[in-house]
């Protein structure tokens, strides 16, 4: 629902709650009867005299209905006018909040820092070893990680065809801290990524894809995305980024 159609529901409660009031209190006027305590000052004075200025009142303002619908018109419509400058406003506050927080938020950048091999039933198998560089001004928390390795001429189509079925949710929730790169360091934040067990042998390209869910100092959730193209056996240490914006993403998460 946009900010104008809440407006506009406010507006049309309240007219609804007028006529519902009108309707209530005309019937219960004409049904009021005198109070039963008739022998005292209350029943006979203040009681009688207050349902006559009631009576009174109402019999006015039904002979005088229409003036009053238009200046309770003009009063609705002078409340949705404020409403909705206030509305404009608290846009406006919000647009300049998320600005400010994309820029003092964390950026999270993916950077390879080795390639290494390790033995897995009894066969050799690439291992990569990547790092998380918070290039923001504030803290970010990794929430959960999910990271694969795969061996392919090129990148799948389908970008959760490289999950085979498992989805970001499903795996443990962490709390690993990133501060700035300026203010911290990344010795200690790195991980590993093995090559799947389908993959060992298989010839082509080597691929690292991840995806993680990480929270700023606020508590707003994102999930991001990144896929590299790993070096070549005896190569340089250096990855690209590749995939386009299938693989390389960044979003807030779901609620």
């Amino acid at each position: 629902m946009t900010n104008r159609q809440r407006v506009l529901a406010v507006v049309g409660g309240g007219i609804v709650v007028l006529v519902f009031l009108e309707a209530v209190l005309s019937i219960w006027v004409e049904n009021l009867q005198a109070n039963q305590e008739q022998g005292t000052l209350f029943g006979r004075f203040v009681l009688p005299g207050f349902l006559l200025a009631l009576k009174s009142g109402w019999r006015w303002l039904e002979a005088n209905d229409k003036p009053i619908l238009v200046l309770l018109t003009l009063a609705l419509l002078l409340v949705a006018g404020l409403l909705a400058g206030l509305t404009g406003r608290l846009v406006s506050a919000s647009r300049e909040r998320a600005a400010a927080q994309a820029i003092e938020g964390p950026f999270l950048i993916p950077e390879l820092t080795g390639m290494e091999e390790e033995d897995f039933r009894g066969r050799r198998r690439a291992v990569a070893v990547y790092a998380l560089r918070n290039n923001g001004r504030s803290p970010a928390i990794i929430r959960r990680l999910q990271d694969t390795m795969i061996a392919r001429d090129r990148l799948p189509d389908e970008y959760e065809e490289v999950w085979l079925g498992e989805t970001l949710a499903s795996r443990p929730a962490q709390y690993i801290a990133i501060g700035p790169a300026r203010l911290q360091p990344t010795q200690g934040m790195h991980f590993r990524c093995a090559l799947t067990a389908e993959d060992i042998g298989r010839a082509g390209r080597r691929y690292l894809i991840a995806r993680f869910e990480f929270e700023d100092l606020l508590g707003h959730s994102y999930v991001q995305g990144f896929s590299m193209l790993l070096p070549g056996q005896g190569s340089a240490m250096q990855h690209m980024i590749t995939g386009d914006t299938p693989y390389n993403y960044r979003r807030e998460a779901r609620a």
